[in-house]
């Protein structure tokens, strides 16, 4: 199904990281790491003493298979690809960082926003430099089935067209 996406005028691809980039197995995992202020804490404490295993062992995620066969085939066009995620403090920066590097490669750049807002302002300001990118993102649909919206975007407004349609990818 990625197969008959046309990358060739792509330059640049950004990844979401909750989700889309890191398949949380605890769906609830947010609500879970804020139910008291010491668990809060503990979550942000280990995730900056122990960035190398925090997404395997302390809060385990999985790669998304789908997305992996799709940087592989980026990689290969030499597209260059970031990850934008929401962060509250920048303790788990490293932990989010390590993920993607031994899921993925080391040739995603992480890039934290402190708001949905902010994650906005970065989007834009990729598109204030006119590249040509793919923005991928989990969404979910009524029936709560988990698919990507791929969006080609060139310009200053934000598009919501998606590419032709939402793709919808297994595994995810």
């Amino acid at each position: 199904m990625i197969s008959n996406l046309n990358l060739d005028n792509i330059k640049v691809v950004i990844f979401d990281y909750d989700g889309t980039l890191a398949v949380h197995r605890d769906k609830d995992f947010v609500k879970h790491r804020n139910e008291n202020v010491d668990k809060r804490l503990n979550y942000y404490a280990n995730a900056y003493q122990n960035p190398s295993n925090f997404y395997i062992d302390i809060e385990p995620c999985d790669r998304s298979e789908a997305l992996y066969k799709l940087i592989q085939e980026l990689r290969n066009k030499n597209i260059k690809m970031y990850c934008l995620s929401g962060m509250k403090f920048s303790f788990h920066f490293k932990a989010k960082q390590d993920f993607i590097n031994t899921q993925y490669g080391d040739d995603i750049e992480l890039i934290s926003a402190g708001t949905q807002e902010l994650k906005l302002d970065g989007i834009k300001i990729i598109l204030k430099l006119k590249i040509r990118y793919l923005q991928i993102m989990k969404t979910v649909t009524a029936g709560q089935r988990k698919c990507l919206q791929i969006s080609v975007r060139q310009d200053s407004s934000l598009l919501t067209e998606p590419l032709h349609s939402i793709i919808k990818i297994s595994g995810i």
